[in-house]
């Protein structure tokens, strides 16, 4: 199967397509329904963009911030370049590029977080988004960490020091592949006392590397608490229709 993890890390994947964070369709169409803008600084105006979901059984809306003019045409004015591009200076405009016109989203999230996972490492991944399309990474940092700290005592992690515990982990999730908890352990800046605890020598991460422990994190998460139940579904789904098929097979043997 083709990596899909570019096109599931977007918010819009083209000019027609996005990834809704209400139905949780990926790849579903959408339109624009409405541009505002205002000033969030006294030199600096901002675009919102109103967007609505195309599956008919949503159709919600979200909102979305750029610094970038784009004329409202049919449908998404995304599929044309925005106002005052440079073509010499950044190449032929794409509009399967369009999402790194954005720098903030609402929903924050470009995908609801799945709900098997625990509401409060949900709502901390969350904020860290947020405060990432912010560029507040002090607050993204400390976010991500705290999800890190939460995850690990919802778990019951047991040792002293942080690495123990994510060895610990490794012994009680044995079927999630152990490269996951090797990438946990070499989160920068983790100890073993939680961030308020620390002594002021709390340094927030860049915005590359923030969004490598992002991914590594909410991987982690999805290993953890949703690959999981996916299989017992599947599994439960397989058991129902051999047990239908052998009562057919019963059923057709009397006839």
């Amino acid at each position: 199967m083709a990596d899909q993890s570019e096109l599931e890390s977007k918010y819009f994947l083209n000019g027609y397509k996005y990834n809704c964070p209400f139905c949780k369709i990926r790849a579903v169409a959408y339109s624009v329904a409405t541009r505002i803008q205002f000033h969030w600084t006294e030199n600096r105006v901002v675009y919102i963009y109103i967007t609505k979901c195309g599956n008919s059984s949503c159709s919600k809306t979200s909102a979305h911030f750029s610094d970038e003019y784009w004329a409202l045409n049919y449908h998404s004015p995304f599929r044309f370049s925005p106002d005052g591009y440079d073509s010499d200076e950044m190449g032929e405009y794409n509009d399967e590029q369009v999402d790194k016109f954005f720098f903030h989203h609402q929903p924050t999230s470009y995908f609801t977080i799945d709900d098997r996972i625990p509401l409060i490492l949900r709502n901390l991944i969350s904020e860290a988004e947020g405060c990432r399309n912010m560029s507040f990474m002090v607050g993204a940092s400390g976010s991500l960490r705290k999800s890190i700290y939460e995850f690990l005592k919802y778990e019951k992690a047991q040792g002293e020091e942080y690495e123990e515990k994510i060895k610990w982990l490794k012994t009680k999730h044995p079927k999630v592949d152990q490269e996951y908890f090797d990438a946990l352990s070499g989160v920068q800046g983790m100890t073993s006392k939680e961030l308020h605890e620390q002594d002021g020598s709390f340094v927030p991460w860049s915005r590359e590397d923030f969004d490598y422990f992002m991914q590594v994190v909410k991987d982690t998460f999805y290993e953890v608490y949703v690959e999981p139940e996916k299989k017992k579904k599947m599994k439960n789904k397989i058991s129902e229709l051999i047990q239908e098929s052998s009562l057919n097979k019963k059923t057709r043997g009397k006839v």
